[in-house]
């Protein structure tokens, strides 16, 4: 019950906007630090218990923040890539400020950076994105959080299995139900 109320109140404010945020790694992890702290208040541990990050996530049911903050971008970004070209969130999506000096360094992370990024994470190419369905299922991470974890294409399920849980991988235990999807991101196999 607290990990529903968590993950339908607590969350979706800590990561309002979060679909135009373009992050920098200290970010990330002060959005973590945070939400950890809320979880191990929530189950009554405590860094002294020497229980890791991963294992509170799991017993709650939450996918790591950062999954939640790559899925919040693309989401956007797919709604924003299949509206027609002349509107205006299309067209805002090009502007470039003329004018002005640049400072010294490395110039700042963009928006469109970290979608670059997150499509080469998640081997997802700008076009999936018109399709909506399978834009949907490739960038969904609540399968982590209801117990359904996809294995990877091309890989059989009576191997130990190399299960992808959004852009992490990791040997888990067994899941409740295995989804085996093709290159192409349609469902193969359903194994309950």
């Amino acid at each position: 019950m607290k990990g529903k109320f968590y993950r339908s109140v607590v969350r979706p404010a800590m990561l309002y906007g979060a679909e135009c945020w373009a992050v920098k790694k200290t970010h990330v992890r002060h959005l973590n630090a945070a939400e950890m702290r809320m979880l191990r208040w929530m189950c009554g541990k405590t860094r002294l218990d020497r229980i890791s990050n991963e294992v509170i996530q799991r017993q709650v049911g939450m996918a790591p923040m950062e999954d939640k903050l790559w899925e919040a971008r693309l989401r956007w970004f797919g709604h924003v890539r299949r509206r027609d070209v002349d509107a205006h969130v299309r067209r805002c999506e090009s502007i470039t400020v003329i004018g002005g000096s640049r400072g010294r360094g490395r110039p700042r992370k963009n928006w469109k950076e970290m979608i670059r990024q997150d499509l080469g994470l998640l081997e997802l190419t700008e076009d999936m994105a018109l399709d909506r369905n399978l834009w949907k299922t490739r960038i969904r991470v609540a399968g982590y959080e209801l117990g359904v974890v996809e294995v990877e294409p091309g890989v059989s399920w009576k191997q130990p299995p190399y299960f992808r849980v959004g852009a992490r991988s990791a040997y888990t235990h067994p899941p409740q139900t295995l989804l085996l999807w093709d290159s192409t991101g349609l469902l193969l196999l359903s194994l309950t």
